[in-house]
């Protein structure tokens, strides 16, 4: 079965550090998101995760908030297909995916 990051990752562009099994890292894109690496912006506007010639980590929002501080986002990684939930501060800097309707 393949894992929801793996469906959400474009198929290039995505650097791994260390799995053994696709030193690529990058996905299928089966899902059409075609999500690309762009790290994340902290608190006091420093961005990390974009040292590398092709990125390692990609963080987008999600539409729901949590309360007046956080909300929620998801993380992929170069190394593994897996889409990771986590809450936010809302002073953080994470990619947005818009759709024309």
């Amino acid at each position: 079965m393949e894992k929801a990051g793996a469906k959400l990752k474009s198929k290039s562009g995505w650097f791994a550090i260390t799995l053994d099994d696709d030193k690529e890292g990058n996905g299928t894109n089966s899902s059409g998101f075609n999500a690309l690496s762009g790290g994340a912006r902290t608190f006091n506007g420093e961005f990390h995760d974009m040292s590398t010639s092709e990125g390692d980590r990609g963080t987008w929002w999600c539409s729901t908030q949590v309360n007046e501080d956080f909300a929620w986002c998801f993380y992929l990684f170069g190394n593994g297909y897996k889409a990771i939930t986590s809450q936010s501060n809302l002073s953080y800097g994470h990619s947005v995916r818009c759709l024309r309707d």
